[in-house]
């Protein structure tokens, strides 16, 4: 992917965070922080607009959702 590619990508990340009333800097540090061990098939969870649509801090929100998800599995 070329440099102007992965630009877009990231911007495009950012903006779509900022639509799902994210905030953007919390939501990629948490991403970047959990994709190495985040199953591939399993990806879309960490997409913005899947975080939690609830109040408060990204952390709490994403951290929420992961739990809720993991429930639902078992």
């Amino acid at each position: 992917m070329r440099g102007r590619e992965r630009a877009a990508a990231i911007y495009s990340l950012i903006g779509t965070a900022k639509l799902n009333g994210l905030d953007p800097e919390a939501y990629l540090r948490h991403v970047i922080g959990c994709i190495a061990d985040h199953p591939v098939n399993r990806v879309d969870e960490l997409l913005p607009w899947q975080a939690c649509p609830m109040p408060g801090p990204i952390e709490l929100r994403l951290r929420t959702r992961l739990i809720m998800a993991a429930l639902s599995r078992h």
